[in-house]
């Protein structure tokens, strides 16, 4: 599944660079996150989770905070010669 979806999100970052970027010149980016830490989990089994963060190189959950910070990044300075990518905020999960 993952694989199609970075296909499919390379495909639409390919698609809008190709129609806009002689127009307007427009950076098109995509934040894919990993596991967090939110709401969704809080019905998942201690068991599940556990499994799940042994998968991450970081061994834990990430926070929504660090979602936020890779939009922050691109959507500064500091990411303004960043354009045609997918920024994994997934701790190096490993599969």
């Amino acid at each position: 599944m993952r694989i199609y979806l970075c296909c499919f999100l390379n495909c639409c970052v390919l698609i809008v660079l190709e129609y806009s970027v002689n127009l307007y010149l427009v950076q098109v980016n995509a934040v894919a996150p990993g596991f967090m830490k939110t709401e969704i989990i809080k019905d998942m089994p201690e068991k599940v989770i556990e499994m799940m963060k042994e998968k991450v190189y970081l061994k834990r959950m990430g926070e929504p905070e660090d979602i936020a910070n890779a939009f922050l990044y691109l959507a500064s300075d500091m990411g303004k010669y960043v354009t045609g990518t997918v920024l994994s905020v997934d701790g190096g999960v490993v599969v």
